[in-house]
């Protein structure tokens, strides 16, 4: 089956107690909570389905025909510092004019003041005429004792990393959650499913790059940006796909 397919699992909308920890998880008005996987041994929790970071591998597809076929599949992962130009930034509804742009945290969650995280990711490493497999936003969080729901919603304007500040950015995103995801107490890495945010765009072209935002409802998390000293903890994307030419230089 499709990774994109992949059945979404939820449990009721309570306000959960999380056993020995003491943790709490907020309710979310949004929805109700969903189940975060356990984290594998080397820390990593994989929402909805996992991805491997190898060069590339095989994808079951459809041909012309319908039928089932194999084919080979090429891997990149944006991040900054390794391939591709990655932008973060944190703004703050009760500082409308302050802009964070250039430290080495991440924040969004609720304190005296709401405050999300919003990053954006170069696409144009990615050739032309691709079918995308999967894609994977990664991030690392900093040793929280907080449980949350982390919501992802898809960024519909330009913004500029040193620059964006909450009365600019204009609530410039959709709505609806794109994924969602449940933190862990501690420090802890993230892949979160977001190929369905990228599949219409870059198979279209109608994009160059592609942004995000983290929100929660709950108290605040705090993940490490694009300015952390280590560059295997900083945001990155990683995508899968076949086919394609890469644009003339």
């Amino acid at each position: 089956m499709d990774k994109r397919y992949s059945a979404t699992l939820a449990i009721t909308g309570l306000t959960l107690a999380l056993s020995g920890g003491g943790c709490v998880m907020e309710a979310d008005p949004e929805g109700a909570p969903i189940p975060g996987e356990e984290p594998r041994a080397d820390g990593v929790v994989d929402v909805v389905s996992e991805s491997d970071d190898a060069i590339g591998g095989v994808a079951e597809v459809d041909d012309e025909d319908g039928d089932r076929i194999i084919k080979p599949t090429t891997c990149i992962t944006i991040r900054r510092g390794s391939a591709g130009e990655v932008h973060d930034a944190t703004i703050y509804h009760g500082s409308p004019d302050y802009n964070a742009g250039g430290i080495p945290t991440l924040g969004t969650g609720m304190t005296t003041m709401r405050k999300l995280a919003l990053l954006s990711f170069d696409l144009s490493l990615l050739p032309t005429n691709i079918r995308i497999t999967e894609a994977h936003l990664g991030l690392t969080q900093s040793w929280n004792e907080v449980i949350n729901i982390i919501h992802i919603r898809r960024i519909t304007a330009p913004w500029s990393e040193h620059e964006v500040t909450w009365q600019s950015f204009h609530e410039a995103y959709e709505p609806a959650s794109l994924a969602r995801f449940v933190t862990k107490k501690g420090e802890n890495h993230y892949k979160v499913d977001v190929t369905d945010a990228l599949v219409s765009r870059v198979e279209r072209r109608s994009e160059d790059s592609v942004g995000f935002v983290l929100d929660t409802f709950g108290r605040p998390n705090t993940f490490l940006s694009s300015e952390h000293e280590a560059p295997e903890g900083r945001p990155f994307l990683h995508v899968c796909y076949f086919g394609g030419m890469l644009p003339p230089h």
